[in-house]
């Protein structure tokens, strides 16, 4: 943790760090085996719903920036750590894709904790000639309060009449008013709150991996 917060003090334009998963199938190393992402959610006893999940524990490299290099966005940064084991601790958002979901407008979840607080642009499959897009921004909201356990479980917000695509995502800088479903938790109960946001930093901007599908000849579908 020193060693990464020296290099954040030292390298202050960076906006973005990438983990990536050490995967060595022939060692010994438990945390280096072969997982998939919905081993971090399945509880390891089904029939046990307070179980652990399956997998909360990997190890990986740490790049300042991007860990890939094909990204149009993002630039493939250099490795400043090595073996470093992650801990999940919570998921704020899973979810699997719905090939047949389409956003009639804007949409982002809220994170993070107190006064760092996050938008993360909520992403659907890519279709015919219509290209999703995968955004995180730092953002402010002084009109209203959330708790850490609201913001640990990620809150949708939504931007009515704002189309749910490239050219209409929030901007750095921006200032914007969304509706933001708040839990059930509060004694009021669950209902939409109108809130003003201001977009800070974008620290995340990535559209190549929600490219639509090329056909590649022939004339069926």
């Amino acid at each position: 943790m020193a060693a990464y917060v020296e290099d954040r003090r030292t390298h202050s334009m960076a906006r973005m760090y990438g983990f990536a998963p050490i995967i060595n199938e022939e060692d010994e190393d438990p945390l280096t085996d072969k997982f998939i992402l919905t081993d971090l959610v399945t509880h390891a006893n089904p029939h046990d719903p307070q179980s652990p999940p399956i997998r909360s524990s990997f190890k990986g490299d740490i790049y300042r920036g991007h860990f890939e290099t094909f990204h149009e966005h993002e630039k493939g940064g250099p490795k400043i750590l090595d073996d470093v084991v992650a801990n999940v601790t919570n998921a704020i958002v899973f979810r699997k894709f719905n090939f047949h979901q389409t956003l009639p407008q804007l949409e982002y979840f809220l994170f993070g904790k107190a006064r760092e607080l996050f938008l993360s642009h909520v992403i659907t499959p890519p279709r015919d000639f219509a290209r999703d897009f995968d955004q995180v921004l730092g953002v402010q909201i002084e009109d209203h309060q959330f708790t850490d356990d609201e913001l640990r479980q990620g809150l949708l917000v939504t931007f009515p009449g704002r189309e749910n695509s490239i050219d209409n995502r929030i901007q750095e800088q921006e200032q914007v008013t969304g509706q933001i479903q708040v839990s059930a938790q509060r004694p009021e109960g669950p209902h939409s709150l109108a809130v003003q946001l201001k977009a800070g930093t974008q620290f995340y901007f990535e559209t190549d991996d929600l490219e639509p599908p090329r056909n590649h000849g022939g004339h069926g579908h």
